[in-house]
C-alpha cells in the first residue's frame, strides 16, 4: 500500500512520502527479507536526500525538506543498529553482511554525521567479523585518525587487521560467525618474528616494503602515539620496527629501536632493541653511526647497568672511533687533521690495542704533511710512552680469527724508531740521526731496515766529525753485510776516515790491505787508487824514501792499465799527482838557475832555456790527463816558468866591463830578451784562470795564479775570487733514507 501510494504521480512528491518510504523499509526488515531490505534503503536515499527530485520539488518548503531528511538519516541509522544488533546475537552471517551494507551506505550519504564516528567504528567491526581484513583496516584507520572513545580500540584493531592481510592467508565463513576456520583470532597480536643474527661481511641491501607493510608499520607507529601508556605498547612499537629491520631498512628500524630505549628503558625490549641497533651499524661498517649510537648508550645507567652488554657498547665506542678516522676522516680531510684525530683517539683511549697504532698514524700522516717536528715529537711518544706496551693474547687470538690483522708493538716500534731517524736526518739534527740508527741497529737485529741504518750511522758520524764511530759503525756493516755490492765502496771510506782522523798510519795499513785485495779480485784500477792512497799516507808521515818507491810503483801500475781504466778519475788522479810530484826537484833546479854570475851566464842561459822547454814538455803531459786540480797546477807552472825567465833576464847585473851608456844599452838587449817570456807568463797566468773558472774548480793553484797575473795587471784582482769547490767522491755519498714503512 505505501509504495503504491509513493508511487502515484500526484503523490510521489508529497511530503509524507520519505516516511512511506521508511515503513516499505521497516516493514521488509520485520520479514526478514535482507535483500529487500538493502534495496529499500538504498531507494529512500536515492529518492529522499538531498539533491534528488523531490527535494527540488519541495525546495520552497525548508521546515519539510529537514524533517525528511531526519527521518531519512534518523531511520537508516535505527535500523542499521537494530540489524547490527540482530547479528551480535544471531551471529549469522547474512545479518552481518546485510549489517555492512547498511553502514556503508549510511556513511556514503552522512559522513559528517553526530554518529558517523561510532558507526565507522562498528563498520570496521563488522568487515573485520566477515574476514573482510583490507576493508577493515582502511575504516580502523579512519577511525583512529580522530579523537574519540573508539580511538585507542581502532588503532589496535587496526594493526591486527594490517597483520590478517599481510599474513595472506584466507579465512572462510561459516553460515554464522565464529563457524568458519581460523575465526577465533581477534584480540591477539601476531607473535614477534625471531630476528635474524646479521653476520659479519656479508652484504645486507635494504628491500622496499611492501604497501600493506607500510601500513602496518605505520598502525603500530599510531598506536604508540595514542597509547603510549598500554601495557603492550612496547611489543607494538617493537613489532614496527621488527617490519623495517627484517627488510634490511636499518635505519629506519633503529628510528623506533632508539624510541624503545628513550621511553621504556626498563623494558625487556630495551636492551635488546639497543643491541640490534649497534649489530646493524657494525656489520655494515657504518662506523659512524655505530659510534653516535654507541656513545649514546653509554649514557644511558639502565642499559650499561647489565655488564656484558656495558662492555660491549665500550668496545663499540672504541673500536668504531679508531676505523671512523681510517674509513671516514682520511678520505676526506686533511693529513694534519687526521693526524689530530688520530691523537684525540690515543688521548681518550690510552691503554687501546688501537692506541700505539693510533699514534703512529698519526705520525705518517704530520709526515706525509711535512710537518716533521711534530713527526718527531709523536714518535717520541711511541718510543718512551709505549716503551712497555703489549697486546693482550685474546686481542692478538681475535684479530687473526676474524682477519683483521693487527700491528704487533715491536713492528710498530721498529717503523717509528727507523722513521724519526730519517725526520731529524731531514732537520739536519744529525746527532739525533745518528743515535737512533744506531740504537736501531742494536734493539732489532732482524729488522729489514737495519742495514740502511748501521749505514746512515756511519755517515751521520763522518758528517759529524765522530770519525772513530763512523769507522766502527761502517767496520759493522762490512761484517753484517759481507755481500753488499757496495761493501768495496766502504771499505774504501774507511781509509778515507783514517786520512780525515788524521791516523795516517792507520789509513797506510788499511789501503795497503785494499791493495792486496784488489789484486786478488784483479781490480787493478782499485789497486792502482789503492796504492795511491798508500803513497798519500807515507807523505803525511814524511816518509820521503817509501814515497819514492810508491811513485815508482804507481806509475808502473798505471802503465798497465787498460785505456778503460786509464781513463777513469782515480787512477788519472793519481798518475796527475806522481807525474806532476816527480818534476818537482826539475822544477826547483830551474828556479835556483839564474844569470847573476857574469862568468857562468853564457852557460846558464842556455841551460836554463834546456831546463825550460823540458818541463814545458813534462807540464803539458800532466795536463793530458785531464785532472782539473793537476791540470790548472800544470798550467800555473807553466806560467810561472816563463815569468821566472823573465826576473832571471830582468835581475842581470850589467858586466863590470861595460861604461855606463853601454850598460843602458845592455838593460834594453834585456828587456827585449824577456818581453816574450813576460807575455807567454800573462797569458799562461789568464789560461790557467779561464780554465778553473770554467770548471768552477777553487784550490791553491787558482789562488797562485791569481796572484801571479796580479804582478802584472794589480787592478784586474782588487780582490781573490773564491769559488765552489767541486765535491769530493766522500762528500757526493748519502744516507740511506728508505721510503717511510706504513
Amino acid at each position: 500500500m505505501f509504495r503504491k501510494l509513493n508511487e502515484d504521480s500526484d503523490y510521489q512528491y508529497n511530503e509524507k512520502a520519505p516516511f512511506n518510504q521508511a515503513s516499505i523499509m521497516n516493514s521488509f526488515a520485520q520479514l526478514d527479507r535482507k535483500n529487500d531490505v538493502r534495496k529499500e534503503a538504498r531507494r529512500m536515499i536515492e529518492l529522499y536526500s538531498p539533491n534528488t527530485m523531490w527535494a527540488e520539488k519541495n525546495a520552497g518548503n525548508q521546515r519539510v525538506l529537514d524533517n525528511a531528511f531526519e527521518v531519512v538519516e534518523q531511520k537508516l541509522g535505527e535500523l542499521v543498529t537494530e540489524k547490527h544488533k540482530e547479528a551480535q546475537e544471531t551471529k549469522l552471517v547474512s545479518t552481518y553482511e546485510l549489517a555492512r551494507d547498511l553502514y556503508k551506505d549510511y556513511l556514503d550519504k552522512f559522513p559528517s554525521s553526530d554518529d558517523a564516528y561510532q558507526f565507522r567504528f562498528f563498520y570496521s567491526e563488522i568487515l573485520f567479523e566477515l574476514k573482510q581484513f583490507d576493508l577493515a583496516a582502511v575504516q580502523y584507520d579512519m577511525t583512529a585518525s580522530k579523537d574519540g572513545k573508539f580511538q585507542k580500540d581502532a588503532a589496535y584493531a587496526s594493526i591486527l587487521s594490517w597483520e590478517k592481510v599481510l599474513s595472506g592467508v584466507k579465512e572462510t565463513l561459516g553460515r554464522k560467525i565464529g563457524e568458519g576456520k581460523r575465526g577465533k583470532s581477534k584480540g591477539k597480536l601476531k607473535q614477534l618474528e625471531k630476528l635474524k643474527t646479521l653476520k659479519k661481511g656479508q652484504t645486507y641491501e635494504a628491500k622496499a616494503l611492501t604497501p600493506t607493510e607500510v601500513k602496518l608499520a605505520a598502525a603500530c607507529d599510531r598506536f604508540a602515539e595514542i597509547a603510549p601508556d598500554d601495557e603492550g605498547v612496547v611489543n607494538i612499537k617493537f613489532k614496527s620496527a621488527q617490519i623495517y629491520y627484517l627488510k634490511n631498512n636499518f635505519d629506519e628500524a633503529a628510528v623506533r629501536f632508539g624510541e624503545i630505549i628513550d621511553k621504556w628503558p626498563q623494558h625487556k625490549y630495551g636492551r635488546f632493541a639497543a643491541q640490534l641497533i649497534v649489530e646493524s651499524y657494525n656489520v655494515r661498517e657504518d662506523w659512524s653511526q655505530l659510534n653516535i649510537w654507541s656513545r649514546k648508550f653509554a649514557t644511558n645507567p639502565r642499559l650499561m647497568a647489565d655488564k656484558s652488554f656495558s662492555k660491549t657498547i665500550k668496545e663499540f665506542i672504541e673500536f668504531s672511533s679508531f676505523k671512523e678516522i681510517i674509513k671516514v676522516f682520511e678520505p676526506n680531510k686533511t693529513q694534519e687533521e687526521i693526524a689530530g684525530h688520530y691523537i684525540g683517539f690515543a688521548t681518550e683511549f690510552p691503554k687501546s690495542k688501537y692506541a700505539m697504532i693510533a699514534v703512529y698514524n698519526a705520525v705518517i700522516n704530520y709526515d706525509k704533511a711535512n710537518r716533521l717536528e711534530a713527526a718527531i715529537e709523536q714518535a717520541n711518544k711511541i718510543l718512551v710512552d709505549f716503551k712497555d706496551f703489549k697486546l693482550k693474547k685474546e686481542d692478538i687470538a681475535n684479530s687473526k680469527k676474524t682477519g683483521e690483522g693487527i700491528t704487533l708493538p715491536e713492528t710498530v716500534r721498529e717503523k717509528t724508531m727507523y722513521l724519526a731517524a730519517t725526520f731529524h736526518g731531514r732537520l739536519a739534527q744529525f746527532e739525533d740521526a745518528a743515535n737512533l740508527y744506531e740504537g736501531y741497529s742494536k734493539e732489532f737485529k732482524k729488522a729489514e731496515k737495519r742495514e740502511d741504518a748501521i749505514y746512515n750511522s756511519a755517515v751521520y758520524r763522518e758528517g759529524l766529525g765522530d770519525y772513530d764511530k763512523a769507522i766502527a759503525n761502517f767496520k759493522q756493516y762490512m761484517k753484517e753485510f759481507p755481500k753488499k755490492d757496495d761493501i768495496p765502496q766502504v771499505d774504501w771510506r774507511i781509509g778515507e776516515l783514517y786520512v780525515k782522523k788524521g791516523d795516517h798510519k792507520s789509513a797506510q795499513g788499511h789501503f795497503s790491505g785494499l791493495i792486496r785485495s784488489a789484486s786478488k779480485r784483479g781490480d787493478a784500477e782499485r789497486s792502482v787508487c789503492a796504492e795511491y792512497k798508500v803513497m798519500e799516507a807515507q807523505i803525511a808521515q814524511g816518509r820521503e824514501r817509501d814515497t819514492q818507491r810508491s811513485w815508482d810503483r804507481i806509475l808502473k801500475s798505471f802503465a798497465k792499465l787498460s785505456d778503460e781504466d786509464k781513463a777513469k778519475p782515480c787512477p788519472l788522479k793519481a798518475a796527475a799527482y806522481i807525474t806532476f810530484g816527480k818534476l818537482e826537484p826539475e822544477y826547483e833546479k830551474y828556479l835556483a838557475i839564474n844569470f847573476t854570475n857574469e862568468r857562468t851566464i853564457g852557460k846558464d842561459v842556455p841551460a836554463k832555456k834546456d831546463l825550460q822547454a823540458k818541463l814545458e814538455g813534462a807540464y803539458l803531459e800532466v795536463i793530458k790527463l785531464q785532472q782539473p786540480d793537476y791540470a790548472i797546477a800544470a798550467l800555473y807552472r807553466l806560467a810561472k816558468l816563463q815569468q821566472n825567465m823573465t826576473k832571471a833576464f830582468q835581475n842581470s847585473p850589467c858586466p863590470k866591463a861595460l861604461t855606463e851608456d853601454q850598460c843602458m844599452e845592455y838593460e834594453g838587449m834585456v828587456l827585449e830578451q824577456s818581453y816574450p817570456y813576460e807575455e807567454n807568463a800573462i797569458a799562461g797566468y789568464d789560461k790557467a784562470l779561464v780554465k778553473a773558472y770554467e770548471l768552477q774548480l777553487y784550490n791553491k793553484w787558482l789562488l797562485k795564479a791569481q796572484e801571479g797575473l796580479k804582478a802584472y795587471e794589480p787592478g784586474k784582482f782588487p780582490e781573490i775570487r773564491k769559488y765552489a769547490l767541486i765535491p769530493s767522491e766522500a762528500a757526493q755519498q748519502t744516507p740511506k733514507v728508505a721510503e717511510a714503512m706504513k
